[in-house]
């Protein structure tokens, strides 16, 4: 039987990797306040794109060295990395607009436009699909207080298209499954039908809508391997058992994790990602200065036999 420590110290802006295997690394808080942090999915080594209060940065966890600047100077929210790790995705006013861009995460181009708002709407990016064809984002109405509805934009003719009648008065935290074919989202109020609760629809949309939980779960996060659905209450995090052969149907709620993890709340896209080993990285919770510790039992049921009385 082995136990892996994991700690949450007072370093509240501090990016971390929780393992079950190793005690974790952590990124220093002189890197900057961070409001959002991603993984670039399909990188031989462990890259975060980290956002300060201004611009953004690459940093390799492991060595918590910093890589690249992208978009230095403009305000940004996002970011999300393209499904083969090449490009960043992110919300920028360097056009005066709230728009989308993206940019090579080494850094070597100048940011490009994907998205052009509307007067009176801004555009964020939320999740891109794994094929790299489509980008979900989330537009924001200002002129009508908190409407939030749900796009798709579409990387070979450039267009964008609205994802089903998805409404909501906080960020939806929209977020493409594993394989492409799902999007769970989150729903704070919407005016269209007061709904609140996490919701998870087919990709292409077809207006099957399946309730993941009816309480304001917020942040949805997909296990790797697309069984399992992650999402924040408040002081913890619960995940979910997905299946979606012969039909899509899930099992009941179990605690993830509690506390520790720093979540804000519904008006804050998500704060944590997950890699495809099932590590975190998120973003340190600071209720006190004492370290908190979480100690995962791994090969329990090895010891048990040891224990129990052969028959």
């Amino acid at each position: 039987m082995s136990h892996a420590p994991w700690r949450a110290t007072a370093a509240a802006t501090a990016a971390f990797l929780a393992s079950c295997t190793s005690d974790l690394p952590t990124l220093s808080p002189t890197t900057g306040a961070s409001s959002s942090s991603a993984l670039a999915p399909a990188a031989g080594k462990v890259q975060v794109c980290h956002r300060p209060s201004r611009g953004g940065r690459i940093i390799e966890v492991g060595a918590a060295s910093l890589a690249a600047h992208l978009a230095h100077g403009d305000y940004l929210a996002g970011p999300f990395w393209s499904s083969d790790s090449q490009r960043v995705a992110f919300q920028s006013n360097r056009e005066g607009d709230l728009g989308i861009f993206w940019q090579r995460g080494d850094g070597t181009d100048q940011p490009t436009r994907l998205t052009k708002p509307e007067p009176g709407t801004t555009h964020a990016p939320e999740s891109w699909s794994p094929d790299g064809q489509h980008l979900l984002f989330r537009v924001t109405k200002e002129s009508s207080g908190s409407s939030v509805s749900v796009w798709v934009f579409s990387m070979k003719d450039k267009t964008t298209v609205r994802f089903d009648a998805v409404e909501s008065t906080t960020p939806t935290n929209a977020t493409f499954s594993p394989d492409g074919r799902w999007v769970a989202y989150n729903v704070i109020g919407g005016s269209a039908s007061g709904a609140t609760g996490l919701f998870v629809q087919p990709f292409p949309a077809t207006g099957a809508k399946y309730e993941i939980s009816g309480r304001a779960a917020i942040h949805p996060l997909w296990a790797a391997d697309g069984k399992d659905l992650i999402f924040a209450l408040p002081g913890q995090a619960l995940s979910v058992p997905v299946t979606t052969q012969p039909a899509f149907a899930i099992g009941n709620p179990v605690i993830w994790m509690r506390g520790g993890l720093s979540t804000i709340g519904p008006t804050a896209a998500r704060q944590w990602d997950m890699m495809p080993d099932g590590r975190v990285l998120g973003i340190a919770t600071a209720a006190s200065a004492t370290a908190r510790e979480l100690r995962v039992v791994l090969n329990w049921t090895e010891e048990l036999k040891t224990r129990v009385p052969k028959s």
